[in-house]
């Protein structure tokens, strides 16, 4: 299960460490380049995933991937550049990332509840597919 975990977070880590590096050498961050890693390293991990756990199919994993990512990068990116932790990017930068302008309209409260649900959606297609399909 750890290792699971593991494989699961990695887009989540490699996203935070791109955009992080980006940042460093002040490169403008390309949000559809960002989306584009998340997109394929959820891809391999969900992949690598299933072949390690033979009763998970590829994408389970690979949806479970996108919703950790989408729960928790937000918050933990905030919080490590020292911003409130429902920042949504400076609305007057023209490159925002459409998340950004998404969640900058939810209160935090809902932002919370967002973030747990997509958390449970994610889960319950990967531990619970029997349950959702009816088997």
């Amino acid at each position: 299960m750890l290792l699971t975990y593991l494989l699961l977070l990695t887009a989540l880590i490699v996203h935070l460490f791109f955009d992080g590096h980006k940042q460093k050498v002040h490169h403008p961050i390309k949000h559809w380049l960002s989306a584009t890693i998340v997109f394929a390293v959820s891809c391999v991990a969900g992949y690598l995933n299933s072949l390690l756990f033979p009763d998970v199919a590829w994408w389970q994993g690979t949806l479970f991937s996108l919703c950790i990512h989408l729960a928790l990068f937000d918050p933990i990116w905030n919080l490590t550049e020292g911003h409130d932790l429902f920042y949504a990017g400076d609305p007057n930068n023209p490159n925002r990332a459409w998340t950004d302008k998404i969640w900058e309209r939810v209160p935090p409260a809902g932002q919370i509840l967002f973030r747990i649900w997509f958390l449970l959606f994610g889960s319950g297609w990967y531990y619970h597919l029997n349950l959702i399909i009816g088997q």
